[in-house]
């Protein structure tokens, strides 16, 4: 199955990734031809009333950098797709290099973890307000997760991680 983003003209954005089959792509031009988004443009209903055009996406990141998803964008200079940004993240930032969003800071490395305890019990999530409120230094925490059979050597606290030392350090609310 072949799969077609509809892009808005007015600022690239992405509307929605439909599936057309292989057959009628081959018969109308084929693989990425301009034909087969024509095609697509004339046998389905615009989602909106803005002016959109179509363009063919790879499933398995074959060409077009990554498959297109609802809420990204098209880059048209660079003929790729970009994923949609977690609006709960602001500070992250564009990775041209893969077209994926990341934070600011890099996620920290796997023998890092509060207590020295195994990556699994401690993966660390970002808090964006823990970023904006501290001057930008701090925006990864981590509790411990719970095992079963585990719970009388459950750690309670939240720690942060302090990007100056590169330490775990419990975070007081």
């Amino acid at each position: 199955m072949a799969h077609f983003a509809e892009v808005r003209k007015s600022d690239n954005k992405i509307l929605r990734v439909i599936v057309i089959s292989n057959e009628d792509v081959a018969a109308n031009g084929g693989d990425l031809s301009t034909q087969a988004e024509d095609f697509v443009k004339n046998l389905i209903e615009p989602i909106t009333g803005e002016e959109t055009y179509w363009k063919q996406a790879s499933y398995n990141h074959n060409f077009r950098k990554i498959f297109a998803s609802t809420d990204g964008h098209y880059d048209p200079d660079k003929d790729e797709f970009i994923a949609p940004k977690n609006p709960l993240y602001p500070s992250w930032v564009l990775d041209t290099s893969t077209n994926m969003w990341q934070p600011p800071l890099e996620f920290p490395a796997d023998d890092s973890r509060p207590n020295n305890g195994p990556a699994e019990d401690w993966p660390p999530i970002w808090d964006e307000d823990l970023w904006n409120s501290s001057g930008n230094k701090n925006g990864w925490i981590a509790e411990q997760n719970q095992h079963e059979g585990n719970v009388d050597s459950r750690d309670d606290n939240r720690y942060y991680r302090d990007e100056e030392t590169l330490n775990w350090i419990v975070k007081n609310d």
